[in-house]
């Protein structure tokens, strides 16, 4: 059967007790007959004394034990779990309090589901400075309940205090009733019981020797091993456990003892792997508390900033800025404390020597099992060569844009050195060619009218380089003023009415609602329409067909929906637009061209459009002329073969 560990102590403390008793009185008996009064006196209290003794050391040991399991618990600040500790420690025989305390010796727990002394100093004077003094015991005796206080350190670090109250109740009961028994015996029947008490304290001899090695073997032991093994853990090794097949409290002991250790094994791993992870990062990681206090930093920023990081611990976020942003630095914690969200801003960290560093800081909180907010976890970038390589580049921009506007310049001011020598040539060529000057042969003729259409051509190459040239470096003039739309419609789609009859293209126009006068520059707008036409012209196959549609637009909330059903951003200037679209049966573009053409010398080489001429500046002239009239142009293919639609709409 098996026996409690309660019931275990109680008949080995019983065994002692009368081994001892039989001892004592037989050696009084043979040698102090005369003062029987006075010897069963003293060996009560000589009884009372040992058995005190044995209750300390029980008492001790159970504080040990119980201290050492309530490190990391208090460490961690696990009420739960000191609860529990110390609710099991109080089932224990005369065991009538026990109570954990911080360092100031106040309690924080007695092993009750509702604290009743929290807040409260425990004990003496003594106990509370024994606080402060690792591995010091004190114990003090209260009528009849002896407490016993013991510290509770982690390193060198002090985390507070266990009190245990053990009741002397019990062994002065005991004592008690070894009095009365030795005062009933008497005189009388002192020398018939002498053999009798020889051989019955030589059998309690036998007995407690027997009990005796079962204690060491069945609790000193064990304890002895998990005192030897705690030691290991305390030096960093949790990898051997305790072996024990008992089925009792010290063998539930022992397996909790190595479940604890498997436990700190794993923490110990998870903490060293984590510590890893923040030592090796690049990055600045500083951890605040809700109140914006930083309560853990990683060695980078230390590294990055000269601080060392007990310097940082415990200062308020602000310590690591500039004065300059130090205003910005709490509304933004503030928001990712309101927002629980990711936040991210730029900021100046300031180094100990004073040194700037500019960072990308990026903020989220960090929340326990039951959502509530402990802390903020702060990563930063430090973006110095970043910003090196915006300057540089903006840099570079600024002076390939003034480059740019420099070639426009120059281009546009040699307009006149550019054009003169070549209309020149093109004007003595067509008096040739017209025979103001003789009859010329075939060879010649043929010879000379390519000459004129080269340079015809040429001509018009440099006009459009000339004239975007102009747009660029802002010398191109813009004369607004009220003109007949329906006349501007009706002379482009005369301009290429012959070249459309040759070709069998059939012409027509779909008008619809568009006032009669508009505010534009009549020479542009009419070189954007003529534009649109001819390239509609040459990217048409004959027999095929060519539409001008116009339409009178309102653009909504800064919304305008073309025919087309594309949507444009407008601004608030105007409210009222004018689309044009030129709507061909041609060619066609592919998707990725649709943008593309609209840059200067851009010409699409596909397998449809090799065998047309072109320079590639008129579409990028008719972008510049319709943003001239705060307007916006693009196109829209369903791909080669299927035609193309070029629109455009300017305020009306």
């Amino acid at each position: 059967m098996k026996l409690k560990l309660q019931t275990r102590y109680s008949l080995i403390i019983l065994s002692l007790l009368i081994t001892n008793m039989i001892l004592l009185t037989s050696i009084l008996l043979f040698q102090f007959n005369s003062s029987l009064n006075a010897m069963v006196e003293t060996s009560s209290i000589s009884m009372e004394k040992d058995l005190l003794a044995q209750l300390e050391r029980q008492g001790e040991s159970i504080t040990r034990l119980v201290a050492e399991k309530l490190v990391n618990p208090l460490y961690q600040y696990n009420m739960v779990e000191i609860y529990d500790l110390l609710h099991t420690v109080k089932m224990q025989k005369d065991v009538t309090r026990a109570q954990v305390y911080d360092v100031h010796g106040r309690i924080l727990q007695d092993g009750t589901k509702e604290v009743r002394e929290f807040g409260r100093l425990v004990g003496d004077e003594e106990s509370q400075k024994a606080i402060h003094t690792q591995g010091r015991l004190v114990k003090r005796v209260r009528g009849d309940i002896l407490d016993i206080s013991i510290p509770i350190w982690i390193s060198d670090t002090p985390l507070g205090g266990l009190q245990i109250s053990l009741s002397m109740k019990s062994s002065y009961s005991a004592i008690a009733a070894v009095k009365a028994l030795l005062n009933k015996i008497g005189y009388a029947g002192l020398q018939r019981i002498i053999l009798i008490m020889g051989l019955t304290t030589l059998a309690m001899i036998l007995v407690g020797i027997g009990l005796s090695i079962s204690v060491v073997g069945h609790l000193i032991c064990p304890i002895q091993e998990m005192a030897i093994h705690a030691k290991r853990i305390g030096q960093g090794d949790c990898h051997d456990l305790l072996l024990s097949r008992r089925k009792d409290e010290i063998g539930d002991l022992v397996n909790a003892f190595n479940q604890m250790s498997q436990n700190l094994q794993h923490t110990t791993v998870s903490k060293n792997y984590l510590e890893s992870i923040l030592g090796s990062m690049r990055s600045c990681l500083v951890v605040l508390s809700p109140t914006g206090d930083i309560t853990r930093v990683n060695s980078f920023i230390c590294q990055l900033l000269e601080y060392t990081e007990p310097e940082l611990i415990g200062q308020s976020f602000n310590v690591l800025f500039h004065a300059d942003t130090v205003p910005g630095v709490k509304p933004w914690v503030d928001g990712v404390l309101k927002s629980r969200a990711m936040a991210h801003t730029d900021q100046t960290y300031i180094k100990k020597n004073g040194g700037k560093i500019p960072v990308s800081l990026s903020g989220a909180v960090i929340a326990d099992s039951d959502g509530d907010i402990i802390g903020i976890v702060c990563v930063a970038e430090d973006i110095t060569e970043r910003l090196r390589v915006f300057e540089l580049a903006a840099a570079a921009k600024e002076a390939a844009e003034k480059a740019n506007v420099a070639k426009s310049q120059f281009l546009a001011n040699m307009s006149h050195e550019l054009r003169t020598p070549l209309n020149h040539i093109i004007g003595f060529t067509e008096l040739i060619v017209d025979k103001h000057f003789g009859e010329l042969n075939e060879i010649q003729e043929e010879y000379l009218n390519d000459s004129l259409q080269s340079s015809r051509h040429l001509l018009s190459l440099i006009n459009d380089i000339l004239d975007l040239s102009k747009v660029e470096a802002g010398k191109m003039d813009f004369m607004r003023s009220e003109i007949s739309i329906h006349l501007v419609l009706e002379k482009s789609l005369c301009m290429i009415k012959e070249k459309a009859l040759r070709h069998g293209i059939e012409l027509s126009t779909d008008i619809q609602g568009i006032p009669d006068i508009i505010s534009a520059d009549q020479r542009k707008l009419k070189q954007v329409i003529f534009n649109l036409l001819s390239n509609a012209i040459k990217f048409t196959r004959d027999n095929g067909s060519i539409c001008l549609s116009a339409r009178y637009l309102t653009a909504i909330k800064g919304i305008l929906v073309s025919s087309g059903g594309k949507k444009l951003s407008v601004s608030a200037q105007g409210t009222h637009f004018l689309e044009i679209s030129v709507i061909d049966t041609g060619i066609g573009l592919e998707s990725k061209h649709l943008e593309s053409i609209f840059k200067p010398f851009d010409q699409v080489q596909n397998s449809m459009s090799r065998e047309y001429e072109g320079t590639g500046l008129g579409l990028a002239l008719t972008k510049k002329f319709v943003e001239m009239h705060d307007g916006q142009i693009w196109a829209e293919s369903e791909g080669e073969g299927k035609g193309s639609i070029f629109r455009f709409v300017i305020l009306a």
